[in-house]
């Protein structure tokens, strides 16, 4: 298998590579940066990359987002009112992706968060629906992707990941 995953990623061909291999039965060290490399690459050639997910949805968002993953944190769901300021502030400064969900009605408030505390050129991915029939993901500048869901009203379960500074 490992012959396989090198020859795919030296080829820089991607065949729907999370439901080729199982990837929970060989060394992820095999695909790390290679692997994040050529979804980013696909990503922006908007060339869909499909992951088969597992038990949460934030490993197949942050697999798809072509952002770092060798390190991240989990996040959740962020504070509603108490503390949601301190919380964006210290993670301003994290250097490892950010991963955090989020409702449909909560999703434009938190992008326009994310902008004032992370900066809009941030890099961030937003994949909703994950493992289901409107499955999207999008991925750009958090002040891109705030204008996309400004301009297409958000539906759905999302997973946000979000680059480190």
């Amino acid at each position: 298998i490992k012959d396989l995953i090198n020859k795919s990623l030296e080829s820089q061909e991607i065949v729907d590579l999370a439901k080729m291999y199982d990837l929970d039965r060989i060394d992820i060290s095999i695909i790390d940066h290679r692997f994040q490399a050529i979804v980013k690459e696909k990503g922006e050639e908007n060339i869909k990359v499909e992951c088969l997910p597992g038990a949460t949805a934030f490993v197949p968002a942050l697999v798809n987002s072509g952002l770092p993953n060798d390190k991240f944190v989990f996040e959740g769901f962020l504070p509603p009112k108490k503390g949601r300021k301190t919380r964006l502030t210290t993670l301003a400064e994290e250097e490892r992706t950010c991963i955090f969900y989020e409702s449909p009605y909560k999703l434009l408030k938190t992008l326009k968060d994310f902008a004032a505390y992370f900066g809009g050129e941030r890099a961030i991915s937003v994949s909703r629906e994950i493992s289901k029939l409107h499955e999207e993901t999008i991925r750009g500048t958090i002040t891109e992707v705030m204008a996309h869901f400004e301009q297409k009203p958000p539906k759905g379960e999302f997973v946000l990941v979000v680059a480190g500074k």
